[in-house]
């Protein structure tokens, strides 16, 4: 059917051609008012029975934020934006006139639906890899145009089997395929497996995080470690938390959890990645205490090994052994390993006298001990996270009842409050809101569970000299500026924009006040947000000398009013660009086209959601300072990327001859010189845009002149909000430095300054480093 109508939508085309000009009045012709009904008649799609098997294409089209399903019902369909051609119409940019076509192949067994690319402009996608020709199966989610585009369409396939297979196919394999996984598994940990009878003795070392000058951020503690001998030495309580909290089922299981496994396989299917591990205690001590046999990397294989060692455990020793040596040796942050010594080191006191709410506490911690700081203001976002924490550690105990509702209301009513010892020295540490974000990527580069183990030293790319003086230039412009223009807080971020290495972080003014690291706040960036406008429109090859109307400017049913900062009638780029009008950044992006900015600002490494709409051009979309300033860094490194990064190496501690002198280390986790760049703009229009950016800063009346340096390149711009919320400058020296500066409140509250602030600020601290 499906043919036929286009069949004749191609011949009532054909018809009109023939007949002379005189004749077509008016749009309105017979034809088009037969195409027209044809056209609404097939993209009404047939209702199908209830419970109806037929396959299904779902559509999800971010442009008119709706879903849509279609019954796959005859042998051949097109999708795009022309309704003219195609069955199946979806007014996204991305997607081309005739994007690509669903056909049945009856030469192929079982008679599936293939998908092919028509030619199409943005293609078509499965995960990150492109596709030109693809069978289709029940499941199958494919993007029309690269995943990482905010507007790309997302279709999915459709044609579940029949229940009754379904069924048997769970059946074989809950009833034969599983007893004889671990059956296997069990002889292979065996065959495999290293001896487990005596467990090998540990090298404990703290987690040390160094400068790019082999200066400690923070002193390591100096605890001599203790472990107990048994159970009863902990609190009943503390190991019923432990249970609760990481592994209800530990009693219950052998080693490995097939129902945590299972829950495991359903959410990391539905997240399309690996987001949840089902490790159980035992196989967490089977990872600690051979990890040299397990591995480190990220791998269905290391999980594996883990799980044959975990098996071969539980063989030989008893639950309540696996659990003491699971207490003795966990780690817990701040170089501690052991509840033992986290008592000692976060309270202060034995193990013994622990509290229900410290112990939780503790519990707490686990998924990601380095994340946490007990001294931390109580008002603060993360000290309320941790909160949050420990009373569900508590609930937990609560519902399997381990603790009586009394108690559990008791210990969750109680404060978290660390020894002053333990908070005096957490005071002294250096840069402490980049020491939190390398915790944060040493999670993304090794993986969470890799990176509880600790045993590590990590190199960083910090300067201590720049990251000083970046410190003194945003207390001064608090206590000066801040204070007469009604803004109390502020984040400065630079980088190396030829490796991506953060040279200096300052994430607030006072970490001990507040722990909230702004150069990972999503803001609007105002105007800052313009030059992946302008780039776009040259990637296409539109003349910098190119003028655009000052008038009011109407698009998408919203009217711009006319330029604010000129009486000229027109502007070229070079001069939009230096008085940051407005009216002329949308013109230039809808030249461009606003799917292209997008994409543009995605390769240049914006990563937070950006919406397709006119007011993006102007900062309508919130991101953070640290991927703006690295997305800067494209123009500053001539048209190539380098990932923003803070981690230059990682060494496992354990084969260091000195853990005060990293260079006797001889295993390297990790390192940044397997890092590489490439290109995401065209040749020639990283270097027109430092030109263009250049009279931001350059020219008396640019919105960046504060930043401006004696006998020094320097190219960048700025950004307000309304109501001057946020204060924006991000600029840079070219092949040399790239920094970001923000300047607001917290609560968003209105200030009264403007980007020549954070101009300012951004020339006094470059002016001390780049001499």
């Amino acid at each position: 059917m499906t043919s036929l109508a286009q069949w004749l939508r191609a011949f009532l085309r054909w018809v009109e051609s023939l007949l002379p000009p005189q004749v077509q009045q008016t749009s309105q012709t017979i034809g088009n008012n037969i195409s027209r009904v044809l056209t609404t008649l097939f993209e009404q799609f047939p209702q199908l029975r209830p419970n109806a098997r037929v396959p299904k294409l779902k559509v999800r089209d971010p442009v008119v934020q709706k879903v849509k399903e279609y019954p796959l019902l005859h042998s051949r369909f097109v999708l795009g934006r022309d309704r003219r051609v195609c069955d199946i119409v979806t007014p996204s940019p991305i997607v081309s006139k005739e994007h690509l076509s669903i056909e049945r192949r009856n030469d192929l067994p079982n008679k599936p639906f293939v998908i092919q690319d028509r030619g199409s402009k943005h293609g078509i996608y499965k995960g990150k890899k492109q596709i030109k020709e693809l069978v289709l199966r029940h499941g199958d989610v494919l993007t029309l145009g690269i995943p990482e585009l905010a507007n790309s369409v997302q279709i999915e396939y459709l044609n579940p089997p029949p229940l009754y297979i379904t069924a048997a196919y769970y059946s074989f394999y809950g009833i034969i395929c599983i007893p004889v996984l671990f059956l296997t598994l069990s002889v292979l940990a065996y065959v495999l497996c290293p001896a487990v009878n005596p467990l090998p003795v540990l090298s404990r070392q703290p987690v040390i995080v160094y400068a790019s000058n082999q200066v400690p951020l923070y002193l390591p503690r100096n605890v001599i470690h203790e472990e107990a001998e048994n159970l009863s030495q902990f609190p009943t309580f503390l190991p019923q938390a432990a249970i609760a909290s990481e592994d209800s089922r530990y009693y219950w299981h052998i080693g490995i959890d097939p129902i945590g496994i299972a829950r495991a396989i359903l959410i990391n299917l539905q997240g399309g990645g690996i987001s949840e591990g089902a490790s159980t205690l035992t196989q967490q001590v089977a990872r600690t205490l051979f990890s040299n046999y397990v591995g480190r990397e990220q791998s269905l294989f290391r999980k594996f090994k883990e799980a044959a060692v975990a098996l071969k455990l539980e063989t030989v020793y008893s639950k309540d052994f696996i659990l003491l040596n699971y207490l003795n040796n966990v780690y817990l942050g701040e170089g501690v390993y052991g509840f033992k010594d986290a008592a000692k080191v976060y309270f202060r006191k034995p193990v013994k006298d622990l509290t229900l709410s410290e112990a939780a506490t503790l519990v707490a911690m686990l998924p990601g001990p380095n994340g946490f700081d007990l001294c931390r203001n109580q008002d603060d976002a993360s000290h309320k996270d941790l909160v949050e924490r420990r009373n569900r550690v508590i609930n937990r105990m609560l519902d399997q009842y381990k603790i009586t509702s009394d108690k559990a209301r008791l210990a969750m009513r109680s404060t978290i409050q660390a020894a002053p010892s333990f908070c005096k020295n957490a005071e002294n540490r250096k840069a402490p809101y980049f020491g939190d974000y390398v915790f944060q990527e040493l999670q993304t580069l090794l993986g969470k569970e890799v990176a509880q183990q600790g045993n590590y030293i990590i190199v960083t790319s910090l300067n201590l000299e720049m990251q000083e003086k970046a410190e003194n230039a945003l207390e001064n412009t608090m206590n000066n500026e801040g204070a007469s223009k009604g803004f109390s807080q502020g984040a400065i971020a630079t980088i190396d924009p030829n490796t991506g290495r953060i040279l200096a972080l300052v994430g607030g003014v006072d970490y001990q006040v507040s722990q909230l690291n702004r150069v990972q706040t999503k803001r609007q960036p105002g105007s800052t947000f313009k030059v992946f406008a302008y780039a776009a429109a040259l990637e296409q090859g539109v003349s910098t000398k190119k003028t655009y109307s000052c008038q009011k400017f109407d698009w998408d049913q919203e009217s711009f009013p006319s330029c604010q900062y000129t009486k000229q009638d027109k502007l070229d780029m070079y001069d939009s660009i230096a008085l940051s009008e407005n009216v002329i950044a949308l013109q230039i992006a809808r030249e461009a086209g606003i799917g292209n900015v997008v994409e543009i600002a995605q390769q240049m490494g914006i990563k937070s959601k950006l919406k397709p709409v006119p007011r993006l051009v102007l900062g309508h979309s919130e991101v953070n300072l640290l991927e703006l300033t690295g997305a800067y860094g494209v123009l500053a490194n001539e048209g190539t990327r380098t990932r923003t990064h803070a981690i230059k190496r990682i060494f496992d501690s354990s084969s260091c001859k000195n853990i005060q002198n990293f260079s006797t280390c001889d295993r390297v986790i990790y390192s940044d010189d397997r890092e590489s760049e490439r290109r995401v703009l065209k040749e020639g229009v990283a270097s027109t845009m430092t030109k263009l950016l250049r009279g931001v800063v350059q020219r008396e009346d640019g919105t960046g002149h504060k930043a401006n340096l004696a006998g020094i390149e320097v190219a960048g711009k700025t950004g307000t909000t309304n109501d001057y919320r946020d204060l924006w400058f991000v600029g840079y020296i070219p092949k040399q430095f790239v920094t970001g500066v923000w300047l607001g409140n917290d609560d968003n509250t209105p200030t009264s300054g403007t980007s020549a602030l954070a101009a300012k600020l951004w020339g006094d601290y470059m002016s001390r480093i780049a001499r």
